[in-house]
């Protein structure tokens, strides 16, 4: 063992790390894959901190996969065969950042000796900001613009998917970070959207983080209608959707200030379901959706005047624009009424429902059903309120419910 090294070889069959001479040295043979960090800036935390590093095979036929922890000063070295490595820097401190990103991918063609991931660590800083891009090319070019209250403007380019801006000295106080020249097919899908607030104090150690997703234009899906309304703790929205693809997967449902900004404690809504049921293979979509947001305890005039955003996804991950629309005022048309509702259980399997509605304004939609069920029905685990069964992602249309 070398001081402040440590040496790890491993076989290109090898599922888990051997550290040291263990191998023999039939093993050793190039090419190999280094790995080691710097610490650029600042301390870490913990003297006693391990690095965690994962390294993975991603070529095809690719069978190597292991996680080492290793001390921050230590360089790993693994002898492997000529592949693309997918190599993650996980569990860094809460205040420490990556400057490249946490991951790294290397090429070994079977020529080279050795190649090398590298990873430059920096804790403390008065403020990081990760962007991490979804799909376009590998290599970008954002505009990023800092402002603050004191006068303070900085701007810079992302030019990688996975970037890390950072912004050292910057003296304490409220910034204002944003993102600019984004083609048209990258939307920005993060809280916050296009603009976040990020507060920066004397120890450092603020990161924000932003989330772009670029898609395929002739492949993304296209909303063609939006509305939504909230009142007695419940939020209804009614979307048309199409789909050049036809492989409809979900949505994210969102109640915010207007600007972007979500009003809800744990943010955007995430909801699956579209890829079954009536919605399924379909190039045009019209679905009804709820949420019971009582367990919120958000009263309805803490949202007056609020908007909410929905944006839908495809298998392929491609992405609608983030639609932003203000509540839909019941008082501008008339609700409809539930003249007669019932539902009874048939055996122990199934549950029969019948409804009949009356609407003055014959704008009728269709109907989304849940069921109230005792704690810990669904999900097996108790948490002191009832259990809130889904019968259909999408609503049904009309007032006709299956069984």
């Amino acid at each position: 063992m070398i001081r402040n090294r440590l040496l790890v070889l491993l076989a290109i069959s090898g599922l888990a790390a051997c550290q040291g001479d263990s191998l023999g040295p039939e093993a050793r043979k190039p090419p190999y894959l280094a790995v080691l960090a710097k610490i650029e800036t600042g301390n870490l935390p913990d003297p006693n901190l391990k690095f965690e590093y994962r390294i993975v095979d991603v070529s095809a036929g690719g069978v190597f996969d292991t996680t080492v922890r290793v001390a921050p000063s230590d360089t790993l070295i693994f002898s492997v065969r000529s592949a693309t490595y997918e190599v993650r820097l996980q569990n860094l401190p809460a205040k420490c950042v990556s400057r490249y990103g946490p991951t790294e991918f290397v090429v070994i063609p079977a020529e080279i000796n050795t190649a090398i991931a590298r990873f430059f660590v920096s804790c403390n800083l008065p403020l990081a900001v990760t962007v991490f891009t979804a799909g376009g090319p590998d290599s970008v070019n954002f505009v990023w613009e800092l402002t603050g209250r004191d006068g303070t403007q900085r701007t810079g380019v992302v030019r990688v998917k996975e970037d890390v801006i950072i912004l050292n000295p910057l003296a304490p106080g409220e910034y204002t970070f944003a993102l600019w020249n984004l083609p048209s097919n990258c939307e920005i899908v993060s809280p916050g959207r296009r603009r976040q607030v990020a507060l920066v104090y004397a120890d450092g150690g603020t990161q924000l983080q932003f989330s772009v997703v670029c898609s395929q234009v002739e492949n993304r899906p296209v909303i063609t209608a939006f509305a939504w309304s909230y009142h007695d703790s419940a939020a209804v929205l009614l979307a048309q959707v199409s789909d050049p693809d036809r492989n409809l997967v979900g949505y994210y449902f969102d109640i915010t200030d207007c600007n972007g900004r979500s009003l809800l404690p744990r943010g955007e809504i995430e909801r699956g379901g579209l890829a079954g049921g009536r919605t399924a293979l379909s190039p045009t979509a019209t679905f009804v959706g709820a949420y019971e947001l009582s367990q919120l305890s958000i009263p309805d005039d803490a949202l007056e005047g609020s908007c909410a955003t929905l944006r839908v996804v495809d298998g392929f991950g491609n992405t609608t624009p983030p639609v932003e629309r203000p509540q839909l005022r019941p008082s501008l048309t008339a609700p409809p009424n539930a003249t007669s509702y019932n539902a009874f259980l048939v055996g122990t399997s199934y549950l029969t429902t019948r409804l009949e509605v009356e609407d003055p304004d014959a704008d009728y939609w269709g109907v989304f059903v849940a069921a109230e069920l005792r704690d810990g029905a669904l999900r097996g685990t108790t948490d002191g309120t009832n259990d809130i069964g889904i019968y259909n992602t999408q609503g049904y249309e009309s007032n006709q419910i299956p069984d």
